[in-house]
């Protein structure tokens, strides 16, 4: 199957599935998350997936029945002075913005075939690629001290050792 194909049919499913899932906007980008995931694993190439994402973002648009309940059980202070078409905009413009969030997640513009292919496994099993993001990931968690943390411990042992023996003198 072609990769053109094979994006299509990931396509078509995951939008039948989207009418049974929770379309409000704080699942939105995961939303379009699993569609990128789906593609990235089954490696399709940026080129088909990015075709997709206009058809996405619509099959993702409110009906206009649904946007217009929407607007009307909003409060003022909700609706910040916009008209419904105002309102109607701003929120497409948000679901765009969330497909392409979702998209750029999985895919980036700057990477050309080269770095995409596997490449020559330098750093364990991993290309220079895959290294550099495990890295990234690695260092954004804090540092440990094990020095201070074992000064520390020494410091409260030793206090608690002549607390002991202040109270051992005192029941003498």
């Amino acid at each position: 199957m072609s990769d053109a194909k094979l994006a299509r049919s990931l396509f078509e499913r995951w939008a039948s599935e989207l009418m049974n899932k929770d379309r409000a906007w704080n699942k939105v980008k995961s939303n379009f998350d699993e569609l990128f995931y789906d593609f990235k694993a089954h490696s399709i190439p940026f080129e088909a997936a990015e075709e997709l994402i206009k058809e996405a973002v619509a099959k993702h648009l409110p009906t206009n029945s649904v946007a217009k309940f929407t607007y009307r059980s909003l409060g003022d202070r909700e609706k910040d002075g916009k008209s419904f078409l105002e309102f109607l905009d701003a929120w497409k413009k948000g679901i765009s913005d969330f497909a392409y969030q979702a998209f750029y997640t999985y895919y980036s513009a700057d990477i050309d075939k080269e770095d995409q292919s596997e490449g020559e496994k330098k750093y364990g099993n991993m290309n220079m690629q895959e290294y550099i993001l495990q890295r990234k990931y690695a260092e954004s968690f804090p540092e440990v001290d094990l020095v201070a943390i074992r000064e520390q411990r020494e410091k409260t042992m030793a206090k608690l050792l002549e607390k002991e023996d202040d109270g051992d003198k005192s029941n003498r």
